[in-house]
Formats: C-alpha cells, sequence, structure tokens
C-alpha cells in the first residue's frame, strides 16, 4: 500500500493554485477574446446563412455609392435576388449600376429583371436589351413602373442573359409596393445569388438583432468583474 505524505499533497495542491492564479492573471485578455470568438460562432450557428446569401444583401442594405454591393463569380447568366416574404403589388423597381469599375461598367446592359411567387416558376417582367443605364450618377437608376395589378410577386430576380461567362455586381436596389409607395419594402430581406467570387463579403442585416439572446457586451462586463 503506498503511503500518502499529506503535507506533501499540501504543497502540491498550493503549487497549483498560486500556478493557476498566476495564469489566470496573466492570461485573462487571452480568455476575454477566446470567449468573444466562441460568441461570435454560437450567434453564426443560431443564425445560419450561405456566404452567397450574405454577399446578397450588400444590394438592399441602403448603401448606395456606386460601389458594388454584390458581386457573382464569372458565370454565363448570373443572377441575384430578393425575397419581398409575401406577395406583394409592386409599383416601382430601381436598379442602381455600380459605377467605380469602368471594364464592368456595360456589363449589366442585357439584364433582365424577373418575378416570381414560389422561387420556382418565373415571368420575365423586363427586358435592358443593350440599354444602359447609371445609378448615383446624372444618368440615374434603371426606373420601372407598373400599372397596378399588373406585377404582384414575392420574389424579383436580376439576372444578366450572357452565355459568354460574366461578373455580375450591382450597387443598390430598391423596390416600393403600392401598399407603401415611399417606403423601400426590399431594404434588408433575404437576398441570395448564384455564387460567390474573391470579392464577395458578408454583410450583417440590422434586422438580426439577436442582443437578447447573447448579450455579449453584458456578459464581458460580468466576466471583467469576476476577474478583478
Amino acid at each position: 500500500m503506498v503511503m500518502i505524505n499529506s503535507r506533501f499533497v499540501f504543497v502540491i495542491l498550493l503549487t497549483l493554485f498560486f500556478s493557476t492564479a498566476k495564469a489566470a492573471e496573466f492570461d485573462s485578455s487571452f480568455i476575454e477574446i477566446d470567449w468573444l470568438q466562441q460568441a461570435q460562432s454560437w450567434r453564426d450557428v443560431a443564425n445560419p446563412m450561405s456566404m452567397a446569401a450574405q454577399d446578397a444583401l450588400g444590394a438592399v442594405n441602403g448603401v448606395k455609392d456606386g460601389k458594388y454591393g454584390f458581386h457573382t463569380s464569372q458565370i454565363p447568366h448570373p443572377w441575384w435576388q430578393v425575397d419581398l416574404e409575401h406577395v406583394t403589388p409592386i409599383a416601382r423597381i430601381l436598379v442602381y449600376n455600380r459605377l467605380d469599375y469602368a471594364p464592368g461598367l456595360h456589363n449589366n446592359d442585357t439584364m433582365r429583371v424577373l418575378v416570381s411567387d414560389d422561387g420556382e416558376q418565373w415571368t420575365q417582367i423586363h427586358d435592358c436589351a443593350g440599354t444602359h443605364f447609371g445609378g448615383m450618377n446624372e444618368l440615374g437608376p434603371l426606373n420601372l413602373s407598373f400599372e397596378k395589378g399588373k406585377v404582384n410577386a414575392r420574389f424579383v430576380r436580376l439576372q444578366i442573359h450572357s452565355e459568354q461567362p460574366i461578373f455580375f455586381h450591382l450597387d443598390e436596389v430598391e423596390i416600393y409596393s403600392f401598399d407603401t409607395p415611399n417606403e423601400n419594402i426590399a431594404l434588408w430581406k433575404p437576398a441570395n445569388q448564384i455564387s460567390i467570387s474573391q470579392w464577395s463579403v458578408s454583410k450583417r442585416s440590422n434586422r438580426d438583432d439577436d442582443s437578447d439572446l447573447f448579450p455579449i457586451a453584458e456578459t464581458r462586463e460580468r466576466l471583467l468583474k469576476l476577474k478583478n
């Protein structure tokens, strides 16, 4: 039978206590950083969204600056779309072109506008057919107006008609209904696109308010108080 010296055990435990306390003091900032990273991971799991959908939000985030709001890869017939979340009587659609990249300025000259109730069956409601449109400049955006009752849809898709691989990028898309003619109903609505590119960037919707579910700032303060 192995006899354990109680004094020896006490010294070991005391050493472990002080070394742990010292390590905790030294590594507190690293622990805080790690916890915040974990919290972000939890939030991403709770709000799953593909990278394509995250990039697509850039065209309905309310920012009109002449730069690209989303950016697909170079493929034939690339598309972008927004989900208005219910069938809506559409009165007007404004499409703002990207203006900061001369080689791609006319990529959207063959763009078509399609609508759908279910995201499966699509109806074309406009074809640019080679006509160029601008954005936040003197030329102005593509401005489509419809008679009441003519266009009722939940989904609006913009697609470049091109057999050759081509990039698709726009600045912003605004949609107005007959129900709320002065409100951009596409703002921060769920969006998607056919692909992503090296220029695709994740955008976060201000509708995704998860501060109650993940009170990171509050929990951080509590951790700091415990550390002190």
